[in-house]
Order: C-alpha cells, then structure tokens, then sequence
C-alpha cells in the first residue's frame, strides 16, 4: 500500500515537531520560513531535541516556495499561525496545490470559517495538540512536553474517514492522538488553556512551568477560566471550571520547559495569536454583554508588546546591571 502524501503547511515549532515523526511513515512534504529551511537544506537534516537527547532527522522535501511541491495530497496539515491561514490557502489554491482533506492543527476559535471563505466545502479536520515545541535556533525544534493531539472531523463525507487514518499514523508515529467526536468542546476547551498559558507567559516572559509554580498566577488563572467558562455557558458549552484548573496546571507542569508558542512570536517581534484566542473571548462576550476584564486586559497588553516590539520603548534589566 502506498504511504499518504502529506504537506505541512508551516514548518514552525509545531509543524517540524509534527514532520520530525510522521516523516518514515508517509511521503512527507514541508513548506516553511527561509531562516528555518535554509538550515535544515545547509545541515542535510532536522535537529529534533527531547529530554536532553538529539536525533538527526532527515526531511528530503523541505521547501520555501510552491512551485517545488507536487499537485496533489492526501492531507495537507496546515500549522501556521492561525492569522497566516487565510494566506497559505489562498497561495496553495492559486498554485494548483490541494488535498483530497485539510487539516487545521492550530490555536484559537474561528479557523474553520477561513477555510471554508478560501476554499468552499472540503473534507476538514480540526486538530488540537498539547505537546509542547519550540525553535531555539534554526534547524532546531526542542519536544518540551509530551501532549495528547486529538483529531475531530468538521466537515465532508470522508472527513470522518481521514481522521481515523490520521489519528493511526499520528500514534504509530509516536505522538500519542485520539479521536474526538465533540470538536466545539475540544477547541474551547484548548481556548481556555491557550488563554491562560500563552497569553500568562507572553506578558510575563517566563517558561510554562512558571505558571504552575507561581500561587498567584493560579489564581489569575481560575480568574481567567471563570471568564471563558461564562462565554462558554452561554453558548451552551458546559466546562466545569475546577476541572479547567486542574487541566491547564497540568499541562503547565508537563510541558514545563516549552517557551509558549505566543511568548516565542513576543521575542521575535512577530504577530501572535492572541485575535484568535483572548481576542476571540472578547468579541463574544462584547455581542453577550458580558465583562470578562481580565481577558480583556490581557489581550490588550500583548497587542501593545506587539505595536512597540520595535520601538525602542522598553527596558532591559541590563540598563541597570
């Protein structure tokens, strides 16, 4: 049987974790940033750390352009940003590149809708993970916390089909991925910790394990469920938010070493997620007329990191050292 063919559409930290170990079980493509691929192409191979430990990872189809990619896939898993999918969609349709079903293994609330704007109806999978990745370097991507990745079809008749086959090569791979029929629940569920680690992390520019360690960040952090679980409940979506807590101080702890995809975007100066993820929980809750103040403020102080990244405004510690 021939393996799937399969393009990653962004080779950033989830996406070279993603090709570091589906690679020897499908025809494997990538498509990423020029700094990331220049150094893997110079090297011959992916680095992929985990657990002090480094494997080689040789990815033969790493590209920066499109016109290097076949026509067709099975799957393409996009895994950029989620502000970056109405554009990759738009370049891989005028292209002539698709896929017989796409995958969003993204942050935040609203994806589906740019696929469907870009590409109409399509077999689509919504994907979440909460494995812990990023780039220390080019050429590099660090496995930080070992995560389940669950896999829920949304639209198409196969989709349901595609999901199963994907969750298979994803666990005989050795990322560990379930099936979830509830795909409102999961990404909600994903929101609220994306909510509470990234957006925590970005402010504060600390690891993830900071999170878990600090007493008060929990308590910003029950705050900040309280919030969602609201906007949640009103949309019908029941999450009990004592066990909220308990989830993301556990994914906290696990991928204690990982740097937030969000706080990683923060020191590169690169536009993060947070309109997808805190700014999503405020334009709901502004057509509910509900307050969520903390929500709201921190999605306005990473907006305000992000206008002045370049700006000359703030102040290093070694300014008084």
């Amino acid at each position: 049987m021939a393996l799937p063919r399969i393009l990653i559409a962004g080779l950033g930290s989830i996406g070279s974790l993603v090709a570091a170990y589906i690679h020897r079980h499908c025809e494997l493509y990538a498509i990423g940033r020029k700094w990331h691929v220049d150094a893997i192409k110079q090297r011959g191979f992916l680095i992929l750390r985990k657990n002090g430990e480094e494997r080689k990872i040789i990815l033969k189809n790493v590209t920066t352009t499109m016109s290097n990619l076949p026509k067709e896939f099975d799957f393409i898993i996009v895994t950029t940003k989620a502000h970056d999918t109405e554009r990759i969609l738009k370049e891989l349709k005028e292209a002539g590149i698709s896929a017989k079903c796409y995958v969003l293994l993204q942050n935040g609330i609203g994806n589906e809708e740019v696929v469907y704007k870009v590409l109409g109806q399509v077999n689509l999978i919504r994907g979440i993970t909460n494995n812990g990745a990023n780039i220390p370097e080019p050429g590099v991507v660090i496995h930080a916390g070992i995560g389940e990745t669950f896999f829920a079809p949304v639209s198409g008749s196969n989709s349901e089909r595609f999901a199963r086959k994907l969750v298979e090569l994803f666990n005989e791979s050795g990322l560990p991925a379930k099936l979830e029929p509830n795909l409102v629940l999961l990404i909600w569920k994903k929101v609220i910790i994306n909510a509470v680690i990234n957006s925590l992390t970005a402010v504060l520019r600390m690891k993830n394990r900071g999170v878990y360690l600090s007493n008060s960040a929990r308590k910003l952090a029950e705050m900040i469920i309280e919030e969602i679980c609201k906007i949640a409940a009103r949309k019908g979506i029941q999450i009990d938010p004592k066990e909220m807590i308990n989830i993301v101080m556990k994914v906290a702890k696990n991928t204690g070493e990982n740097i937030s995809s969000t706080l990683q975007d923060v020191l590169r100066g690169k536009k993060t997620e947070m309109d997808f993820i805190c700014g999503a929980i405020v334009r709901e809750a502004k057509k509910m007329k509900i307050n969520v103040p903390i929500c709201e403020t921190l999605y306005y102080l990473i907006k305000i990191i992000e206008e002045l990244h370049d700006k000359g405004v703030f102040v290093k510690a070694s300014s008084y050292s």
